[in-house]
């Protein structure tokens, strides 16, 4: 007699499969395998970009499909990081979609001039971009009456979004028994400046403020979410609707030596990271780029907390440098669209016996063009951690 599906028992199973390699419990069952969703479904199901990104009831198809297809044991997205219809409402510009060359991407402008940081300091973000940035940047709101109606549809097109995402998420955890990888995501001010102001910008802004001025300005960026986010941390209750609590993402770390990542970017991540530890909460953490440098800071942490996304650094020496963490990636995205299904599964194995109780398979780069995997590849890697890898 076949068995019958159950979503509950299949969410808490993948729920404790995390929660074990975080927490290094002798009771787990195997290494989890992940895949990091970001454009290449949408080629995989032979789509161009532009319908995949601007359709969410295709986004949608899209993702069911996929996990039907290959299933993972949970997913880093399912597209719910893409606002091209909110930028588009407000007259688009920034985000861009090339179907010619199945490519999307961001132009490096900055938002927010270093000339307006003083005026950010006196009247705030909602004034500046109202009255400085979206006028420089989008033509149509040079007329007022023009532009309460583009921010009124950009507003729709945002909760539209938000709809869609919280949507998704729900019917993987009910439908398929897929929780999400976190229960909430953490503020990124010093991220959100960043993009603001520009690479170029910022890096000066940051050789020459003092760190007080420097603060102040992204703490404007940071508009009490940190306190927030610490405040839910309190009154989050653990459940199997996500495989880790707390995600803390940083694109800005990689432009910080250590003593500046010390000086501003530790400050904002601490508390959160001693909250969540008081309230017994796993958390993912990703530092872009590499984080080996950071490892006499990381090597603080506590044991059996933290689970470290890695694109750059080498999983298998970073598990030994930091024993005192997890590890989410360590498979190299060009093995998945170059190599062949025997060289994945050759990796993987190397990849498993020398860490597995402080790993989570995945590729160590989102899958965003449409050589950054191929299907069979992609499948003998997930099956194979799924039989290799049992404790």
């Amino acid at each position: 007699m076949d068995t019958v599906f159950d979503p509950a028992v299949r969410r808490a199973q993948t729920k404790k499969l995390g929660d074990d390699i975080v927490r290094r419990s002798p009771d787990a069952v195997r290494v989890p395998v992940t895949v990091s969703t970001s454009q290449w479904p949408i080629f995989e199901a032979g789509y161009k970009l532009r319908e995949g990104l601007m359709n969410y009831e295709l986004q949608d198809e899209i993702i069911k499909n996929f996990h039907l297809k290959f299933d993972a044991d949970f997913y880093s997205g399912y597209f719910s990081r893409y606002c091209e219809r909110v930028t588009a409402a407000l007259g688009g510009g920034g985000l861009l979609i090339n179907d010619e060359q199945d490519a999307h991407y961001y132009i490096n402008e900055p938002m927010v001039l270093l000339e307006e940081i003083d005026y950010v300091l006196e009247s705030g973000l909602a004034k500046t971009y109202f009255e400085k940035v979206f006028p420089r940047k989008y033509q149509s709101f040079v007329d007022k009456d023009d532009a309460m109606a583009k921010m009124a549809e950009a507003l729709k097109e945002e909760n539209a979004l938000r709809s869609r995402n919280a949507a998704i998420s729900e019917y993987f955890v009910k439908e398929f028994g897929v929780p999400s990888t976190y229960a909430f995501a953490g503020p990124r001010p010093l991220d959100d400046f960043l993009q603001s102001l520009g690479m170029k910008a910022f890096s000066k802004f940051l050789r020459r403020a003092s760190k007080q001025h420097f603060m102040d300005v992204v703490n404007v960026w940071d508009n009490g979410a940190l306190a927030t986010t610490i405040g839910r941390l309190d009154k989050h209750v653990d459940n199997d609707t996500h495989v880790f609590g707390l995600g803390l993402t940083s694109t800005s770390a990689s432009f910080l030596s250590l003593k500046q990542f010390e000086m501003y970017h530790w400050p904002l991540w601490k508390p959160m990271l001693d909250k969540a530890v008081e309230v017994g909460m796993t958390a993912g953490l990703f530092l872009e780029g590499t984080f080996e440098h950071f490892s006499d800071i990381l090597r603080d942490l506590p044991k059996g907390h933290f689970i470290m996304t890695t694109e750059q650094d080498d999983v298998a020496r970073m598990a030994g440098l930091l024993p005192n963490l997890s590890f989410h990636g360590g498979f190299p995205t060009y093995l998945l669209g170059h190599g062949t299904p025997q060289e994945c599964i050759d990796t993987a194995k190397a990849l498993i016996d020398a860490c597995a109780r402080q790993l989570v398979v995945c590729s160590n780069k989102m899958l965003s063009y449409p050589n950054d995997a191929d299907s069979d590849n992609l499948l003998a890697l997930i099956d194979f951690v799924k039989e290799y890898s049992k404790f």
